[in-house]
């Protein structure tokens, strides 16, 4: 069986809650249908140490948790499941795979680059100086 390791969005509006799932890949991701749950993702959820010490810590900071299976994930990518790009990002921060390599793009010249970057700079320093004057 082809399967993919991807998150399944759960929760209600404006607070997600994703689970991290595995599916058959040739089914559609709208069917729901899994074959196993391995783990949780909660992108808005705060840490424990919030709850406690809460004049430490900024009221706005939000700490992502993220829960899972870690047997059941090496299993799953030992039979050759293939995880999506974020919970690629999910499992490189883990420490379960290594991290993706930086692709750089074909015909990628660092000099015009920073030809271009400078040509913007000098652009915009005219353009303040010129709203300057008037």
């Amino acid at each position: 069986m082809v399967c993919s390791i991807r998150l399944q969005r759960m929760g209600v509006k404006n607070n997600p809650l994703y689970r991290i799932v595995v599916t058959d890949s040739r089914r559609a991701p709208s069917s729901g249908k899994i074959v196993e749950k391995i783990g949780v993702y909660d992108p808005s959820a705060k840490s424990m140490d919030y709850m406690f010490f809460q004049n430490s810590l900024n009221p706005q900071e939000k700490f992502k948790t993220c829960y899972v299976d870690i047997d059941r994930v090496k299993y799953w990518l030992s039979q050759g499941a293939q995880p999506s790009d974020h919970v690629m990002k999910l499992l490189s921060n883990m420490g379960l795979v290594p991290p993706n390599p930086q692709v750089i793009p074909k015909g990628w010249d660092p000099k015009v680059w920073d030809q271009s970057f400078r040509q913007a700079h000098l652009y915009w320093k005219r353009k303040s100086k010129i709203e300057e004057q008037l």
